[in-house]
């Protein structure tokens, strides 16, 4: 029984079945070609002092298996540093940007998986997850929120490094359904076992078997597999699972020492999932949220019990507890169990995945008879350590690698790829800007400004002039895995010498628009060039209700006079066509530019007597004062056609400011109803 994780995840595996009708496919980096059935482990060097090396090549590597050298067939180097967001001095945090792109270096990538547990251990996990997000989480990491077995999926969250989504996400957990105790003994195998005859000639009574529990267990292990085949699905990159679970009631020991014979369906998604993460380079932490004691209480402090306390604890979850560090074992990971030592796991989890070198080969042993195999990863120049996983789960007979996936017949391949993956891919350089307006409906029109490097694009000369193609396509999913399909768009270019030159300098912008209910979304942008190359950006986008409440605000467009000079395919968007000025989605402006900024305000005030809307558009330096400022009022009987809106458009000239870090605020009150205010911060930089 398959589980609705996948919805967990925000489409990120239903988005590419849309294009392909089976499982993601990324364009990996250059550096990494994956193979269908490659086996990826990642492993870190130390020289003497056990400072990490970083300057090896493929041919400095060996790999064996249960003793046989392998060809090594895809290699890279991850070294990712610590990203802090940048934010003005006067703001607590920094502001949630509104435009994302593919060219910010590449992160860790976590996901955490919350398994079913009684409410007073959700509470501890979700206190421990927010530490690890406040204190561990660098702006260049992303990070997925699922929950295990029964639970509310569409609440979850897909892979972003928005920590407001993260968190959002961490505190709707409330352990899912089924909360009570899980058996601390293992279910039955579908394997007979005899149970011997009294002295009476009457065989006793077999024990109880838990069919409640039984079934949770299914569902969570179905779930566990689907995420962890997920992450897999991401190629050249370690990838961390952190697992809060109190353990899993099964002999986890027979699944990773399997020697033939009927695997329950639980076992059997276990092993699945063991498959995948040691040949897709998934290292699994689980972590027992109950810490020192046996229930994990809210009344406990962080120190030490006694050791009554301590026996008890470990007679009452050994079985279950095992269970988790034979999945870390497995997997290259280390389990923090019947410990409080969270910091320190969070530190060294951080650690882990910063800094190591990606090996994939194919195995010489096609056998597929599920069993444990053993590597070794040794490094040829003397004086260096070498530390990586032990060894890999052969997959079953049952288990098949997808077949190669073929081009949709609407959009290249290139593109197909790269909106395929649930991480932004890097080939083509583009940012991608997105904002919701309201429609003639409750649907919302959703405006996009995708720009990419013209230099990029691969033109060609030909007869005098510089053709070739800029091909784009977007799509959405909500949190209940609907996928809303948008359109691709291919502009054929042919460009005078004059024309080529200007566009080598400033770049290239599609314009383009979707509708979208008012909900929370994920999307996919993608684009190509004529050879092929790709990039993709992941744009986690909120669409307001705008009919609900006194008064609301449309998302904040932002132009300039330099960015008016960039040039500009508007495709099947009537509605960006009508903003005034260009739709930018750079955020960084000259000196003496002139920025641009359009919005819109809506009211849904019932019987209002007449009266006027404020609207400013302020420009506030790093410090927080005031250093350009617009103002307009509106009368509430002026609106824009049936749309219900008050339109909004300044100018703030740029002129005499400083380099640095600067905040637009946007702002609309309503002088009605108790003054209703709403407002919106983007920032920017001036050079």
């Amino acid at each position: 029984m398959k589980s609705r994780v996948a919805a967990a995840l925000v489409a990120a595996a239903a988005c590419t079945q849309a294009l392909f009708g089976q499982q993601p496919s990324p364009q990996p980096e250059a550096t990494f070609r994956v193979q269908i059935d490659a086996v990826e482990l990642d492993a870190t060097v130390a020289d003497a002092q056990g400072n990490p090396v970083t300057g090896l090549t493929p041919e400095d590597f060996e790999i064996l298996e249960d003793g046989k050298p392998q060809t090594v067939t895809s290699f890279a180097l991850v070294n990712i540093p610590r990203a802090r967001a940048e934010r003005p001095l006067f703001t607590e945090s920094a502001i949630e940007p509104d435009v994302q792109s593919n060219g910010d270096g590449e992160g860790r990538l976590y996901v955490f998986a919350l398994d079913q547990m009684a409410p007073e251990q959700a509470l501890r996990t979700r206190r421990f997850l927010r530490r690890f997000l406040e204190q561990y989480f660098s702006a260049n990491d992303l990070a997925a929120v699922v929950f295990l077995g029964r639970a509310d999926h569409s609440k979850a969250q897909g892979l972003t490094n928005n920590r407001r989504l993260l968190l959002k996400a961490i505190d709707a957990f409330t352990g899912g359904f089924g909360q009570e105790a899980n058996p601390t003994t293992p279910f039955p195998t579908t394997q007979a076992t005899p149970f011997p005859a009294t002295q009476g000639g009457v065989a006793p009574t077999p024990p109880a078997r838990n069919i409640e529990g039984d079934f949770n267990l299914r569902i969570a292990m179905s779930s566990f597999r689907s995420v962890v085949e997920f992450m897999a699905t991401v190629h050249g990159r370690r990838k961390a699972l952190l697992l809060f679970s109190r353990g899993f009631p099964m002999d986890m020991f027979r699944v990773l020492d399997y020697r033939g014979g009927v695997l329950t369906i639980a076992e059997e998604d276990t092993h699945k999932a063991i498959t995948a993460a040691t040949r897709g380079n998934v290292v699994i932490y689980p972590i027992d949220p109950r810490g020192l004691t046996p229930d994990g209480g809210l009344a406990e402090t962080e120190t030490a019990p006694t050791a009554d306390e301590r026996f008890s604890a470990a007679l009452a979850g050994m079985e279950a507890r095992q269970s988790l560090s034979a999945l870390a074992t497995a997997t290259g990971g280390f389990a923090l169990t019947n410990s409080n030592s969270f910091d320190v796991a969070f530190d060294r989890i951080v650690r882990e995945n910063s800094t190591y070198y990606v090996l994939g080969f194919s195995s010489t042993n096609e056998r597929r008879d599920g069993r444990y195999r053993r590597l070794q990863v040794r490094v040829k120049r003397p004086g260096l350590v070498v530390r990586g996983r032990d060894g890999y789960m052969a997959p079953l007979r049952t288990e098949r690698p997808a077949a190669p996936v073929a081009s949709p017949r609407n959009m290249s391949l290139g593109v197909a790829q790269a909106l395929g993956s649930p991480v932004a891919v890097s080939g083509l350089p583009m940012r991608v800007f997105a904002a919701p307006y309201k429609g003639d409906s409750r649907e919302a029109t959703v405006v996009l400004a995708i720009e990419v490097q013209a230099s990029q694009l691969g033109l060609v000369e030909k007869d005098g002039s510089y053709v070739g193609t800029f091909e784009v396509s977007y799509l959405s999913a909500d949190t209940r895995n609907k996928i809303y399909p948008g359109q691709t768009h291919t502009a054929r270019l042919t460009l005078k010498p004059e024309t080529y030159d200007q566009v080598m300098q400033s770049g290239m912008r599609m314009l383009a628009e979707t509708r979208l209910a008012p909900g929370r979304y994920q999307m996919r942008v993608a684009a190509a060039n004529r050879a092929g190359k790709s990039g993709s950006v992941v744009y986690d986008l909120e669409v307001p209700d705008f009919t609900k409440g006194p008064l609301a605000l449309s998302g904040v467009a932002l132009g300039s006079s330099s960015s008016s000079r960039v040039m500009t395919m508007t495709s099947k968007s009537p509605f960006a066509a009508r903003l005034p000025g260009s739709i930018t989605s750079s955020r960084e402006f000259a000196s003496g530019d002139t920025l641009g900024i359009y919005a819109e305000a809506y009211e849904n005030l019932k019987d209002a007597i007449p009266h006027t809307v404020d609207l400013t558009a302020e420009l506030r330096a790093d410090g927080g004062n005031v250093v350009r400022r617009v103002a307009d009022e509106r009368s509430s009987s002026d609106l824009q056609g049936n749309r219900g809106g008050h339109g909004f458009a300044a100018e703030l000239p740029l002129d005499a400011l400083s380099p640095g870090i600067y905040v637009v605020h946007v702002e609309a009150r309503s002088n009605a109803a108790g003054r209703p205010t709403v407002s919106r911060d983007i920032q920017i930089r001036i050079r």
